[in-house]
Formats: C-alpha cells, structure tokens, sequence
C-alpha cells in the first residue's frame, strides 16, 4: 500500500513496531522510515499471521488496525458493515462523553505475505506454497489447552449473549411501561370525559330551562309527559322526546336517508297524540281504580291454554310478542289481535287469540329463537286487501328472518333473511314507522350494535335487508355485551341492556345516547319494557333472587323496586310473615313463582305483570308492594324438569292485549309462557261471569 504523507507513514510504521513488540511480527523486523520494499520484503519470510476477530492462522489478507491489531481484511470488512463502521476493537464506552472511534477501509494498511507477494512481484512464477498450521492437538496437555481455550470461548460467547438479552429486556420493560402509563392516561381523559358529560346532563336536566317560561331545552319530554299526567301542556310538536346528545353519533350516522329520518319522526308526531287521547281516557278515579284492582283480583283466571309447538320437540315457550292494528282515536276497541310465540322446536307460531286458532306456522329459524316481533303493515286508511301481517324473528345465531301473513289468509311467505356475523340477536323490533313502502326494524345483537334495518317494500329493489344505520357506544374501555332490547311506544328511544346490570338509553333521531341507569344488582339485564304512558320502563334479570326495578325515563332513576318471590312487607322477601302462610295483612298472595322471564305494562299503564316458572303476578305500579294477583297455572305436569341452556338466563314471555279504557276491563287479557312448559295460557275475564 503506497502511503501519501511522510507523517501517516510514520505512524503506520510506530503501529507496525508496536505489533511486533506485542508479538503479532517478529521481533526481529526493522522497519526503516522511508523504504516501504524492505517492510514488505522482511514480512515475506513465511511469517503467520493471527487474526485477532477470529483467532484462525494463517490469514491470506492480512491488514493492520490504526489500534495495531492484525485482521483478514474480508473478515474487518464484514464487521465494519456490520456495526456501522465502529472499530471493533476501542473499548470505551461509547457515551456521549466518550464516542467510539469509527474505522473505514481507507484507514486499513495492508501486510505482505508469502502469497500475495509472489503475486504481486512481476518476475515471480509461482506463489509458495503457506506452510501447515502447526499441531496442537499431540498430547494431553495440548488437548486439554484447546478444550479450556474452546470453552473460555464459549463462555464469553454466552457472557455477550446475555448481556445482550439483558440490555432487550431494559429496552421492552420501557417500552412497555410507557405504553402502560399511555393507556392509564387515555382511561383517566375518558373517564374524565364522561363525568363531564354527566354533569353537563345533570345541569341542563336540574337547569337548563334557565329563567325563561317558553325556553325549550332537553327536558321537552319530561314536560310532555307532564301534559299527561294533566300537570302542563306542551309547547311545540316538532322535537323529538329523547333528551339532547351527549356524546358521539354512530360510525354510520351519514348513510342515514332522510327518508328514514322524517318517516320515523312523523310517526313519533302521530303516536305522541294519539297515546295521549288513550292515556286521558285510560285514566281513572281513585274510586275506578279500586273498582279496576277489585274485577282483577276477583275474577281473573286462566281462560284457555293452547299448545302451540310441536309435541316431538322439548317443550319451551322462549319468547312472546303481540300483533295487532293500532285503535284509531276515539276508538275504543282493536281490530284483530294475535300472540307470537317462539318455542324450543325452532318455530315461530301466529295464533288469533279471538278465535282461539292458529293463524300460521312459520318457517324453522335456525339456531333457538330469542325474540319474536309483529305488526300490521298497511290498510290504516281503509280495510282493503293490501294490510299484512309482518312478523320478524330472531335467532341465537346470529339470524333474522321478515315474513309476511296476507290477510286473504294466504299461505306466510319468507320475504327476507340476514346473518349479523353470528352475533346471538337479543331483540328484533318492528319499528311503528312501517308503511306499504318499508318495513323497518330496530335489531340488536349481543356484540353491542344495534341497527336499523329496511326492507323495501315498493320503489327499490326487493328481498334484501338494508342497514340504515348502527348505534355504537365511543370511547368505551370494553366492548358492550348486550342482553335484551325494547323500543318506547313512540319509536324513538331504544334502551338497550348489558350482562352488567347496565341500561343504555338511546336517541335514535340523533343517534346518540340519551342516558345510563344502573341496576342495584348489577346482574344481567333479561327483560326490558316499556309502559304506554311513555315515561316508565321496567328491567329484570332472570338470575335467582334478583329484584325487579321501575325507572322514571323524566329523571333517569329508579322509583320502585319490586322482589318477585316476596310480598309479606317484612322486607326479608321469603314470601312468609311470621311462619305464617295465604295472604298478608293488605291480602296479596305469597307465591314463590321462581326466577323471572319477562315483564309487561298493561295498555292504561296501571298494572305491571311479571312471569316466573311458577306462575304470573300482577301489582299496581303507583305501589308495587300491592300484588293484585298471583295467577298459578292449574295443571303442571306438563312441564319438564330440566332445561338445556340451565346456565343462561331463564326464557319466556307475557303480553297484554285488549283495550283497558274505563267501563271496558273485561276486555283486557294476558298471555304467558316459560321455558319448561308447553302451552300458551291466556288470562283474563271470563265472557260468562
């Protein structure tokens, strides 16, 4: 290698000595100042060299380190790409006090050897031949030498290695403790969030009216529902009932068509007035009232029972559902009224409570069926041949299914079925805004979605179910499991519970969550009602011993709590007083009806009945201590001992139908069923008494 200074070469030639002081060159070799020939002729003399990288000898490349180490010039290459051109042989640190030195090609002086000497010189024939690394390996000593060389080798292999695994493990610990430390944060900001938007709730719900008589603010519905209680009149029938958002709308609230929009809140204009002409003239005396709880203690009973699904199948009535065409204003009595009943065997089945037949049997849904929904769609203006019977079906598996029963008494037709990625439906509704264009339907599913959901009836393309929109819960540190769903009477809030005991409140106009109740349980929410009067929803869960609770809509709190299995006033809901037995001091019934499967308003709002596996109670709502009746079914050996899904929540149904105005009680009647049990049983007052 020709060097171009005088002083680099000077400093290359104190390296070179330096290497033959510490025994890397003979110690007999000179190295004059200026004559590079004579450095090179000196080191042809077969002279090794050792590799200080890889302790092999000899090397056939040999270079020298600025530091004096001798290297294969391939092998120096190799780890110079390897760690960025550091020089692997500076032991400092590498802080910012003390950086390591850096070491390119350039800087590398190349050693003559035998080989490439004779290759160079151009007078040389052929190289000579580098002469056999000399044995090590003859005797014992020698053998045990490579042996403790090999594994002091091996040892600071392992002592790098670790220290290594050492140095990733401090780099992971930090990382994820910042991660950690990002999360808490993340969590305290939502938690924060939401407080702030609770007491935002709070204040425009305390005073958000300000100072101002025709300021209308959130509370439009607590004012409406005061109008029906006589208390005030409402100003202004344009706003929706559902108190203002408070937190984000839905992922998919822009492919909301307005045609959704207007249609569901000019239903909620109509059926606003018109609950209210029903709920004045639903509403009684205190002297009525006694007359109403008297007929019903006295002379309710079990007027007929029907079996319904098939006697092949295990016997179950999962869940119930009314259908019948909305009265009129001033109307006092309903068209044609039928219960939909899903069973064990997969079938929904439609049966006309009038005429004591069934109407249909629809097709086998599969999966079980875990809720049941109807309506009558078209015919409001006239009774002419286009009305329908639109009944919707859901599964746990995932499934719904749209079919429709002609008036004409026609065979039912399939019009439409849809998967929700598998998600167990826990409740699909028939959204009031139906019409002879769409149907519309509010589903929600166990994964925590709920949808809008249409199926085109004319003016687009038929048989296929569209979604509208999905309502989601923003910011949420878990996912909602959702387990049971109801839709208020005038189709514009959704309240929607959680395995957790939790209650969603939502607004679907502005697709946002309206309010949060929490039960006093925190046990799975099974069953969600609302009362006619529009301002009263009742929850249960179906686990043991678990009470039921009655909300006020107005305040977001709970006004009543009800023990299904306990009506002695003792507070200790054993349903005795005292080892008594038969009836308490103010004469309800002590009846053990079991844990809860469903629980329904009566159509004036008074009455609250709540169906067990032993049997049905109904109790005034203004004061649920007062159990008007505790109706036991007459004969039980029908019903089976045990049930498949004995771990999840107990399954089954009660629905009101009839009119309920005054002077007309007799028309007013209830259907029940559980799982475990096969009939339908109708309850009510018989024709005859």
């Amino acid at each position: 290698t020709t060097l171009s200074t005088s002083k680099r070469h000077t400093s290359y030639y104190n390296i070179l000595s330096n290497a033959s002081v510490a025994g890397y060159l003979p110690t007999d070799t000179s190295f004059p100042s200026n004559n590079k020939s004579s450095i090179m002729a000196q080191s042809n003399a077969s002279q090794m060299y050792t590799c200080a990288l890889s302790g092999l000898s000899p090397v056939t490349d040999p270079v020298v380190t600025p530091s004096g180490y001798i290297c294969s010039r391939k092998l120096l290459l190799t780890k110079l790409s390897e760690n960025g051109g550091v020089d692997p042989f500076d032991d400092r640190g590498g802080g910012n006090d003390r950086p390591r030195r850096s070491l390119d090609e350039s800087q590398l002086i190349d050693l003559a050897t035998a080989t490439n000497a004779s290759s160079s010189s151009s007078s040389s024939s052929s190289a000579a031949p580098l002469p056999p690394k000399p044995p090590r390996a003859t005797s014992l000593p020698s053998l045990l030498t490579l042996l403790r060389e090999e594994f002091d080798a091996v040892l600071l292999e392992l002592y790098d290695t670790r220290k290594a695994l050492e140095e990733t493990r401090r780099e992971l610990s930090s990382a994820l403790y910042q991660n950690d430390a990002a999360v808490r944060v993340v969590a305290r900001v939502a938690r924060e969030r939401d407080e702030a938007r609770g007491a935002l709730e709070r204040c425009s719900r305390e005073g958000g009216s300000g100072g101002g008589a025709g300021k209308r603010t959130a509370e439009r519905d607590v004012e409406r529902d005061a109008e029906v209680e006589g208390e005030a009149e409402v100003e202004g029938e344009g706003e929706a009932p559902a108190k203002r958002a408070k937190t984000a709308p839905a992922s998919d609230a822009e492919a909301d068509p307005r045609e959704d929009a207007d249609a569901m809140i000019a239903t909620w204009k109509s059926l606003s007035k018109l609950r209210k002409a029903q709920t004045k003239r639903h509403k009684k005396s205190d002297e009525r009232l006694r007359e109403y709880r008297s007929l019903v203690r006295s002379r309710w009973s079990e007027l007929r029972k029907a079996n319904l699904h098939k006697s092949s199948a295990d016997a179950g009535v999962l869940c119930l559902a009314n259908v019948a065409a909305a009265a009129a204003e001033g109307e006092e009595a309903r068209k044609e009224e039928y219960v939909v009943s899903g069973g064990r065997d997969g079938q929904a089945v439609v049966y006309d409570v009038g005429r004591g037949v069934v109407l249909a049997s629809l097709a086998k849904c599969p999966g079980l069926i875990s809720s049941v929904a109807g309506a009558v769609i078209g015919g409001k203006d006239d009774d002419n041949a286009s009305s329908f019977v639109a009944v919707v079906t859901g599964s746990d598996e995932g499934t719904i299914r749209l079919h429709s029963l002609p008036s004409g008494r026609d065979e039912p037709a399939l019009l439409a079925e849809r998967n929700f990625d598998s998600s167990p439906v826990v409740s699909a509704v028939i959204h009031p805004s139906s019409d002879d264009q769409a149907v519309r339907m509010i589903v929600a599913t166990r994964n925590g979605k709920i949808a809008l959901v249409k199926y085109r009836l004319a003016g687009g393309e038929r048989g296929a179910l569209e979604t509208v929109f999905e309502l989601t819960r923003q910011g949420k540190e878990k996912e909602d499991v959702y387990t049971a769903g109801a839709l208020h009477p005038d189709g514009l809030i959704y309240a929607a519970g959680t395995d957790e005991g939790t209650i969603f409140i939502w607004d679907l106009k502005t697709k946002a969550l309206a309010g949060t109740l929490e039960s006093d349980d925190q046990q799975s929410i099974d069953c969600i009602a609302f009362s006619e009067n529009g301002y009263h929803v009742a929850t249960s869960s179906s686990a043991p011993s678990t009470a039921i609770q009655i909300w006020d809509l107005r305040k977001l709190q709970s006004i009543a709590t009800i023990h299904p299995n306990g009506s002695d006033g003792n507070g200790d809901g054993d349903g005795k007083e005292d080892g008594q037995s038969g009836d308490d001091a103010n004469g309800n019934t002590r009846v053990d009806i079991g844990r809860i499967s469903s629980v329904a308003f009566d159509p004036s709002g008074v009455f609250l009945a709540y169906s067990g596996e032993g049997g049905t109670k109904v109790c005034m709502v203004k004061n649920v201590e007062d159990v008007v009746c505790a109706l036991i079914p007459s004969k039980t050996k029908g019903r089976k001992s045990k049930k498949k899904d004995e771990a999840g929540p107990f399954r089954g149904g009660v629905v009101w139908g009839g009119v309920g105005t005054a002077g007309a009680e007799e028309k007013v009647w209830f259907a029940s069923g559980c799982d475990g049990e096969r009939p339908l049983r109708i309850w009510g007052v018989s024709a005859t008494e």
